[in-house]
């Protein structure tokens, strides 16, 4: 499935989602957040990078 990010309509198709509690939950239980200063998210919308 492919996703045209230049169309209008789907501007906000990754950027508005919620993820479940849970998620973030795990997440933390297998991380060590405190010792994070930079992310970067590779999936299938692209690549992003988060910086403080």
């Amino acid at each position: 499935m492919t996703i045209n990010f230049h169309n209008p309509d789907n501007k906000d198709s990754y950027s508005t989602r919620k993820a479940d509690i849970s998620w973030r939950d795990t997440i933390r239980k297998m991380v060590d957040m405190q010792d994070i200063h930079d992310a970067v998210d590779v999936g299938c919308g692209g690549v992003s990078i988060q910086e403080p």
